[in-house]
């Protein structure tokens, strides 16, 4: 089988010499047209929300504004990692890390809807 496939390449070079240019100038427009990133991003989608409550102490930023919030980020779908962060100079950071199959503009928006209805309700 093999054999005479070699034959018939060596029966037919201008054949095979004419497909051996066609992929390589095909394999170099391919390569030329292919968007490259130096170094991909291999993190997963994240969103962190900070919330400042100036001339307020720490604990009632903790008690009104971060554990409410907490409560709420819970129904966000797709998330794997939350974490709340609370410091002493009166903010909050909640960082979210979604699956890594989400689209980054879809977690910050579904974010932002669960944090605009806890502000609301």
């Amino acid at each position: 089988m093999i054999h005479r496939i070699v034959q018939a390449a060596l029966r037919q070079r201008f054949l095979v010499l004419m497909l051996t240019g066609f992929m390589m100038a095909a394999g170099i427009i391919s390569f030329r047209r292919m968007p490259v990133d130096a170094y991909p991003d291999l993190s997963p989608p994240q969103v962190e929300l900070i919330t400042q409550w100036p001339d307020h102490a720490a604990e009632e930023v903790e008690r009104l504004v971060t554990l409410p919030l907490e409560l709420q980020m819970n129904g966000v779908p797709h998330v794997v990692v939350m974490r709340s962060i609370s410091s002493g100079v009166k903010e909050s950071r909640h960082p979210l890390v979604m699956y890594s199959s989400v689209v980054p503009s879809w977690s910050a928006t579904s974010s932002q809807k669960a944090s605009i209805s806890r502000r609301s309700a």
